[in-house]
Formats: structure tokens, sequence, C-alpha cells
């Protein structure tokens, strides 16, 4: 172990800000795609052509499992996330990256990032927790160092599940020097959440298909306001319906707004909405953004 007087940074981006990679093994279900190999599917082009929305759709469809009552992608689609460390691919995050190696820090030495499958958080991919875990003990018995855990976004979000749900105080302090939450998504942020409710599936053009796919993705209810800090603030307002959070999940039931798939799969998130806000255990700094894009 060699100590390092840096402080180790891992960064966790948020929603659709890393790359992923798909593999389709049953091409014959899915007529619309070219038979896709480790393809890099996200990002996808700014203007992507119209006649691939379909396979787009296709590929990040939520299948929700009755059995395991979680969720996963259709059969015979697999996406993975770059590996563990690299950040090379990550929206937003490459000026400050350039900033923090100008200053001595290294990629894969003491400048990490944590790649994820964003479309399936958090039911489908709950063993990045064990695998964030694992890679922060690693780096600090590499570099002699506590660990600063940096989120944008939705990383915030697996930041406040992996000190809440996923480990004790005691480990926390024990490997984490601070967090560090940027533009924070610790309970909502409701403007990806309006994509899930207006079906709306990134700039493709609507079909049966996409508004489909944009109802049943996981991430997007996640960012729904959180039960307990809205608390009676009113997310519907119209002439009859005045609603609040918590009971937004039972508006768009009650209306049929949405299919019984996407329904189920909101409620597997919906402990998280219900969660209070728990004091981070070791120092923590927060940055707002101001209408910014982030």
């Amino acid at each position: 172990m060699s100590i390092s007087l840096r402080k180790p940074i891992i960064y966790i981006p948020g929603l659709q800000s890393s790359s992923l990679f798909v593999s389709i093994s049953k091409p014959d279900l899915y007529p619309a795609c070219p038979t896709f190999i480790n393809y890099r599917v996200w990002p996808y082009p700014d203007n992507p052509d119209p006649k691939y929305a379909e396979c787009l759709a296709q590929i990040f469809l939520t299948v929700y499992n009755q059995t395991a009552n979680n969720i996963s992608h259709q059969p015979g689609i697999e996406l993975t996330p770059d590996p563990i460390g690299d950040y090379k691919h990550f929206r937003r995050f490459g000026p400050f990256a350039q900033y923090l190696e100008s200053k001595g820090y290294r990629p894969k030495k003491d400048l990490f990032g944590f790649p994820y499958d964003w479309s399936l958080y958090y039911p489908g991919v709950t063993d990045i927790f064990a695998q964030l875990k694992t890679f922060i003990e690693k780096i600090k018995s590499d570099t002699g160092q506590k660990v600063v855990l940096m989120g944008h976004s939705m990383g915030t979000h697996v930041i406040r599940l992996l000190y809440t749900n996923y480990t004790t105080t005691e480990w926390i302090q024990d490997n984490i020097d601070s967090f560090v939450f940027l533009g924070p998504a610790l309970f909502g942020c409701f403007q990806p959440y309006l994509k899930a409710f207006e079906g709306k599936l990134w700039y493709l053009p609507d079909t049966e298909m996409t508004v489909k796919t944009a109802r049943r993705m996981a991430s997007y209810h996640l960012l729904m306001n959180n039960y307990y800090v809205s608390g009676n603030f009113s997310i519907i307002r119209n002439a009859s319906n005045f609603r609040n959070a918590s009971e937004f999940f039972e508006y768009i039931e009650q209306n049929k707004l949405f299919d019984r798939e996407s329904i189920k799969i909101a409620k597997l998130i919906e402990p998280s909405l219900k969660d209070k806000p728990v004091q981070p255990p070791v120092r923590t700094f927060v940055v707002f953004n101001n209408a910014i894009d982030t």
C-alpha cells in the first residue's frame, strides 16, 4: 500500500450520463434492430434516423418480473456500462475531469468513475451497491486514503442509498472522507419524471413503443418528488384535482394513464419516495445549480 497525498475521488454520474453498450442475442425477436454485439447505443446521435426509434425503444424497454419482483431488459437484450473506474465517456464530467487532471489527479490512480446501467436504476441493478462498496475498499487499500465520493444529479441518489440502505455509519466513516453532491437529486427532480408522464422518450418521435418505454423506465419514476420532502405541495393542478406527490401514482392508476406494467415498476421504487432525509454521516459539500443545464 502506498500513501497518496491526494484524496482519491470516485465520480458517480446521473441519469443518461454514462455510455451503455448493447448486445442482442435473439435478433429474431427484434427485427427493427441490426444485429448488435457490444454496440455503443448510448448516447445516441443528436439527430437519429427516425427508423431507429423503434429499435432504441425496444432496447430500453423495461420488463417487470413478477416472480422475482424486480426489473430487467427484454429477453435477448443485454446492456452494459463501461468498466468500473472509467469516466472518459461521461457526459458533463469532462471539463471538471480535465481540471482535476491538471492539478495532478491521474485516471484510475486517484480519479475514478463509477458507471452503471442508469436505465434500470435502482430495482434492476441493486448489485451496484455491493460493487461500489468493494471498489471503495480497494481504493482505500491501494492509496492509503479515505475516498471522496462525488455524485451528480441521480448519482447523488446512489450515494444516498449507499449510506442509508447498504452500509453502516461505521463503514462510511471508516472508508469515506466526504461526499460531494453536484446538482443533487437526492429526493426527486420532477422534470425527468414529466418524460414518463408525457410518454416522451428523449427526442425520438412518438410511437406506441417509445411511449411505453418512457413510462416503464424506473429511473424516471425514481425522480418523482419525494413524499416527505414535497409535503402537500401540489404537482397536478386543474379544475377538479389538486394532487401532491404521495397521491400521484394513485391518480395515474385510477385514471388509467399508464399500463399495468408501468404501475408495477413505479411501485417498486415507491419506498425510496417515502424515505425521510437522513443526515450524512461524513462531511458533505453540496453544489446547487440555478437553471443551468447540468
